[in-house]
């Protein structure tokens, strides 16, 4: 990228000069243009090497895993659709990341003579995908939600895009109840408890959200960002000394695994303030001013 900006900077240069020299506007523009657009071929070129490279390394990573690898080529496949989509329409991935047709079929052609080529992955992992996928599209696209998911389909992931879809569409009575059966069904999962827990903050029930968060944390014991999730809850709840000092060790110990979270430097200041101790509040919202400055500084 430093050499094509050089390549690039050079050009406009000698456009000027010629255009100076010769007493013509458009060489400028005319050679300006052209090492432009050679700086970006030769960019683009050594960006593919990049990217071949890696897809090589990819396939050899999972033929030792002995994981089928036939995904990333349809994976590749589907940017490649986006492509011929409008620019406007691209995804960011697509556009930083060339692809050609010999790229894609290189990965297909090695990926099928893999001797883990057919092999199933772990039950448990394809359960762990649907879920996530299930969690994506209830936060991201809940309108979609029923159309996705029959309304027969009684399993975790089904059931786990309908809560969210609800949750996310603030309808209170529905979300709440599929929560609760997901969480009936597996007590200890600590994802489904946290879920509980911000729904009911989000629904002005914040003293009740706590034991959901609470429980969620003590089953994750490196869950930094429910940690800072449960000291908000904690917080809000109201000046009870008791919760505010919980609030303070999970918001620190969330640090620790979090150095950079400003919302818990913030969440941090605001209890210390409450407990009086105003020297650690000013500390700590200095600290969320800082990572904010440091956040929006442009990087010359």
């Amino acid at each position: 990228m430093e050499r094509a900006s050089y390549e690039s900077i050079l050009g406009t240069i000698l456009g000027i000069g010629a255009a100076i020299a010769s007493g013509d506007g458009a060489a400028a523009a005319a050679i300006s243009t052209g090492a432009s657009s050679i700086a970006a071929r030769r960019f683009m070129a050594f960006s593919r090497v990049q990217e071949s490279s890696a897809d090589q390394a990819a396939l050899t990573f999972m033929d030792k895993a002995g994981m089928d690898s036939a995904g990333l080529g349809s994976f590749l496949g589907e940017l490649e659709s986006e492509e011929l989509l409008p620019a406007s329409r691209q995804s960011e991935y697509v556009r930083t990341h060339p692809l050609t047709s010999n790229r894609i079929a290189a990965v297909e052609t090695r990926s099928k003579e893999s001797a883990a080529a057919g092999k199933a992955f772990p039950a448990e992992w394809v359960e762990q995908h649907a879920r996530m996928r299930a969690k994506l599209i209830g936060f991201i696209s809940p309108e979609q939600v029923a159309w996705k998911y029959d309304d027969q389909d009684k399993g975790i992931p089904a059931r786990y895009a309908r809560a969210i879809a609800a949750y996310r569409q603030h309808d209170v009575a529905k979300a709440l109840k599929e929560i609760d059966s997901l969480i009936a069904s597996e007590p200890q999962n600590p994802y489904f408890q946290e879920l509980k827990g911000q729904m009911l903050v989000d629904f002005g029930q914040v003293s009740e959200a706590i034991p959901y968060y609470r429980k969620s944390v003590s089953l994750l014991k490196e869950a930094p960002l429910i940690q800072i999730a449960l000291g908000h809850a904690l917080i809000e709840s109201g000046d009870n000394p008791s919760n505010l000092n919980e609030a303070v060790r999970q918001l620190e110990q969330a640090l620790i695994r979090e150095p950079r979270s400003s919302r818990a430097y913030r969440l941090l200041g605001i209890a210390y303030g409450k407990l009086g101790q105003e020297g650690k509040a000013k500390l700590n919202l200095a600290e969320e001013s800082v990572l904010q400055a440091v956040s929006i500084t442009p990087k010359i």
